[in-house]
């Protein structure tokens, strides 16, 4: 993650909701070199380049998003989300 004051929680959200907008290259201004991306069956993903790979395909194909938070919980930089997309 980059420097900010926003909490790891809303970090993930506002990166999730830049994706979901199609606005890659600010969604992965968010993202630091050794940050980790999990996702359900995919494998772990690491660093914007990677990130970038792997979902940009999946946006890219669709006309819009919605993504909704179920839940989220947070351990020191650890974020884990449920959403519904």
């Amino acid at each position: 993650m980059t420097a900010t004051t926003q909490s790891p929680a809303e970090l993930v959200q506002r990166f999730v909701k830049l994706m979901g907008d199609k606005q890659y290259e600010e969604a992965l201004k968010l993202v630091a070199e050794d940050c980790e991306y999990m996702n359900g069956p995919m494998p772990t993903l690491r660093g914007p380049a990677a990130i970038r790979a792997a979902l940009k395909p999946f946006f890219d194909a669709t006309v819009s998003n919605e993504l909704i938070f179920r839940r989220i919980g947070v351990d020191g930089s650890v974020v884990f989300s449920e959403r519904l997309d």
